[in-house]
């Protein structure tokens, strides 16, 4: 298990100025479970990282694998980056291009020492074969394509069979389609080695795919904690419902509590709504409402009765392929909403929506 409580870390600005990078991050990882750092640039990932890797050095707070405590401010701990045994993969394979691909995977086991040549070649046959690189043992490494040269970077990372696998953005230099066939890579291998891994990116689909848990960070705070589906269905706030996907927001104010458990009326500019929250509103408190656009269901007649149903006019649609986006203008404001193709409604046309209740959230403040 890895154990980051309290975690600080600072840094000089240009202009000699104190900056908190990362603020009081704390969290938990259970052994063999995929957690990703998920956040904008600047928000304070990648040096989380960089301090469990022994790469920066924090201001304060503690950091613990399997029970091992590897820094720890208060008591003065702080266990060189080389005897942390970490497996790392960053943005830059850093791929020895003087070197094969079995002496590329080898090579973090030669430097260390005290492994037998016939023990090196197995083990590292042993990861090559489980990343598909067995057929290119004795290829020049640079001979590789863009995905092969990055799963040789996780077969180097790995070979030295570490407590933790640390990977920050390594599918970002690959294109669209390598990269989205690279998800399911990764997540292959990380089942299948069963390692312990913390993943840094600002690709929420990325996050989405691969993760166990993921943590969503903005301006050096972890924001929300939680699996993929409650991060994507329950944002604890504005900035995780909108870095996370998209979303339609209704500003509103409490009228009182709906006729079921955690639903609440709320007057928006739609009309009158009930929404889900799971804590207690007080009548005339201002809320904000996020709905996502595969949650508004577009009619092409108005239902007789039901909750959350409202009349309005398409202004504008974008065909995706495998769905529509639907622009509807509805008492002064513009709702999206993602539909299947089969809805054929022209731009000026009129239509109803029906808002599911329950996928209607009440966003905390901040």
């Amino acid at each position: 298990m890895l154990s980051v409580s309290g975690l600080n870390t600072n840094y000089r600005s240009s202009r000699g100025e104190n900056v908190r990078a990362v603020r009081d991050v704390s969290f938990e990882v259970e052994k063999g479970k995929f957690f990703t750092l998920l956040g904008p640039s600047g928000c304070g990932k990648t040096t989380t990282l960089r301090s469990i890797a022994g790469l920066e050095r924090p201001a304060s707070g503690e950091i613990s694998v399997n029970g091992r405590v590897i820094f720890s401010s208060s008591r003065n701990i702080s266990v060189a980056l080389n005897k942390r045994n970490f497996g790392m993969v960053f943005q830059s394979y850093a791929i020895w291009p003087h070197m094969t691909v079995f002496q590329n995977a080898a090579f973090p086991l030669e430097v260390r020492g005290g492994v037998a040549k016939k023990l090196i070649r197995e083990r590292v046959m042993r990861v090559l074969e489980t990343m598909g690189l067995e057929k290119f043992a004795e290829r020049e490494a640079t001979q590789l394509s863009g995905g092969q040269q990055q799963r040789l970077a996780l077969a180097r990372a790995v070979v030295m069979e570490p407590e933790l696998l640390l990977l920050d953005e390594p599918l970002s230099n690959l294109d669209a389609k390598l990269r989205d066939r690279m998800r399911f890579e990764l997540k292959r291998l990380q089942r299948e080695l069963g390692l312990t891994t913390i993943y840094v990116t600002h690709d929420q689909a990325e996050a989405l795919a691969l993760s166990h848990e993921v943590a969503v960070m903005n301006d050096g705070c972890i924001v929300q904690i939680g699996s993929p589906r409650t991060i994507y269905e329950q944002p604890a706030n504005r900035f995780v419902a909108e870095f996370i996907g998209a979303s339609n927001f209704l500003e509103g104010t409490v009228v009182g509590a709906g006729h079921a458990p955690a639903l609440f009326r709320v007057r928006t500019p739609l009309g009158e709504m009930a929404v889900r929250s799971d804590r207690a509103l007080s009548s005339r408190d201002p809320v904000t409402v996020s709905v996502r656009p595969e949650n508004v269901e577009v009619l092409e007649a108005t239902p007789e009765a039901g909750l959350n149903i409202f009349t309005g006019t398409v202004e504008a649609k974008v065909f995706q392929g495998d769905f529509v986006d639907f622009q509807i203008r509805a008492g002064g404001v513009n709702v999206m909403a993602r539909t299947h193709p089969s809805l054929r409604t022209p731009v000026g046309g009129s239509v109803a929506m029906r808002l599911d209740p329950e996928k209607c959230i009440v966003l905390r403040a901040g």
